[in-house]
């Protein structure tokens, strides 16, 4: 990463108004007061920090209406990876272009993830939405999505967080 250094001179002025000789400063830096600030309060000397310049790939960003930038709509798989995808149920044979880009990352199309058992490797299986892989019907409660193990795993992440916040409200 490069360091820009421009500076531009700035003029200061004292507390009898008269203008001191010109300061130069980088116009990207952040400031930092100097000691002299808080001892003086007619006359502001900054203290230029430089600041690194960071590549941004504009061309992957949009801006949103609130005014944030978000990144670009861009596809999970080229189109050589778009021939080859297939959904990892057996005997699928849904279209990648067809589905969405999370059913597309996760090479699993939207019926198969939503079923209550897909035949996958031979065995009867079900599609977990928390771990987005298969698990035995046995490792799921009911017909429930998500297998005991990310459930039982979510209770304690809940119990923890409420733990601490009735610790923070007691002091």
């Amino acid at each position: 990463m490069e360091t820009e250094k421009s500076e531009t001179p700035i003029e200061t002025t004292t507390k009898s108004g008269t203008r001191s000789k010109p300061k130069t400063r980088n116009p990207k830096s952040k400031f930092k007061k100097s000691k002299s600030e808080s001892a003086s309060a007619a006359t502001i000397i900054y203290v230029p920090v430089l600041v690194q310049n960071i590549p941004s790939d504009t061309s992957t960003t949009t801006t949103a209406k609130a005014g944030k930038s978000v990144k670009a709509a861009q596809p999970v798989l080229n189109e050589q990876q778009m021939k080859d995808w297939r959904c990892q149920a057996d005997d699928c044979t849904a279209d990648a272009t067809t589905v969405g880009r999370y059913y597309q990352r996760h090479r699993i199309c939207p019926e198969h993830s939503k079923a209550p058992s897909v035949l996958f490797n031979g065995t009867q299986q079900r599609y977990c939405q928390q771990c987005s892989r298969f698990h035995e019907l046995t490792e799921f409660d009911g017909s429930r999505r998500s297998c005991r193990r990310q459930l039982c795993r979510r209770r304690l992440l809940r119990t923890l967080n409420t733990l601490s916040s009735e610790e923070v409200e007691q002091m």
